[in-house]
């Protein structure tokens, strides 16, 4: 792989680890503080943080069940990192196959998760609701105070499902929900199939699937709801709309909607800031609230272990500017 970055990928194996060296040939190479940087895939979030605490990890995400251990624990505290991070986590409908090619099955199971208990219950780090999808410090993103999206209301569910002609669940096919494996995601996806199999009746069995294959099976319409993520390579609503939803460059198996896709393409030439925002506003309005395609849940946070020797410089953006971070003896 030739780049002119700060660091090159001189290793990887799939699934396992990816090394990245210093480039001698980048323009500010003497800027570049640390030489070597080993990236490990650790699939359960407790043996990475296992391994940070047996000192074989010097930087690793808190899972959500260790939490208030962390938190408590005096020498962890102390290593302990929390902050915002644009990362959006949401649900896709399968719109090939019944039930969620009616938009108000779509509606329904939207209406019926309670976000707030998944933040203040489950991944309690400082996630915060979403009701669309763009992240808090990206242009484009539309305040909570718009009114924009499903809000929880359970009774309001139960009435979009009967009028779409499964009163009470009765005639809902079986549910299918896949997510790629990790604690969190499935401690989620319980209590998803929970609220639906209550407030709706239906019948939700859940798919955990490792590898790499995960996103785009889930894509071809694999499933009737998968999970998925995305953090923000630029801080703008057309990192995501443009990149993701449109019928040009979107999963088949998530909803095509003509006005969406020219308001999407309009706004990525936009001058006016202004302007932008109400053409993003639109554009959230019909992907998450009158289409219902995606079901945003959370805006995600940092919640980071930091061995003391290792200053990151960190922020709420997806990428790890590396060549920036520091080690002291």
């Amino acid at each position: 792989m030739v780049v002119n970055g700060p660091y090159t990928l001189t290793q990887i194996e799939a699934e396992d680890l990816a090394v990245l060296e210093k480039n001698p040939s980048y323009f500010a190479a003497d800027s570049v503080n640390i030489d070597k940087i080993n990236l490990y895939v650790v699939k359960e979030e407790s043996t990475a943080l296992a391994l940070f605490e047996d000192g074989e990890l010097d930087i690793v995400s808190v899972p959500a069940t260790d939490l208030d251990r962390v938190k408590s624990d005096p020498m962890l505290s102390a290593e302990f990192y929390n902050g915002p991070k644009n990362i959006i986590y949401y649900y896709d409908f399968n719109v090939l196959q019944p039930p969620f090619d009616n938009v108000m099955v779509r509606q329904a199971f939207a209406a019926a998760v309670d976000k707030q208990s998944i933040v203040d219950f489950i991944t309690k780090g400082g996630e915060v609701v979403a009701p669309t999808l763009t992240p808090p410090g990206s242009v484009g993103h539309v305040p909570v105070s718009a009114g924009i999206g499903i809000p929880f209301d359970p009774e309001h569910a139960k009435e979009l499902l009967a009028e779409a002609g499964y009163p009470g669940g009765a005639g809902l096919p079986p549910i299918t929900l896949a997510f790629n494996s990790s604690e969190t995601h499935s401690r989620i996806a319980q209590a998803v199939q929970q609220m639906w199999q209550q407030t709706l009746g239906a019948s939700v069995e859940l798919q955990p699937v490792e590898g790499r294959a995960y996103s785009q099976i889930a894509a071809e319409g694999a499933f009737n709801v998968w999970r998925m993520g995305w953090g923000m390579d630029y801080p703008d609503a057309n990192n995501i709309h443009g990149e993701l939803f449109t019928s040009e460059v979107g999963a088949p198996a998530i909803v095509r909607n003509a006005q969406y896709d020219s308001l999407v393409a309009e706004a990525a030439v936009e001058q006016d800031p202004v302007k932008r925002l109400e053409m993003y506003t639109e554009a959230e309005k019909i992907l998450v609230q009158d289409e219902a395609g995606v079901m945003p849940i959370y805006w995600s946070a940092e919640n980071l272990l930091i061995k003391p020797y290792l200053k990151p410089v960190l922020s709420g953006s997806f990428n790890r500017e590396f060549w920036k971070w520091t080690l002291e003896n």
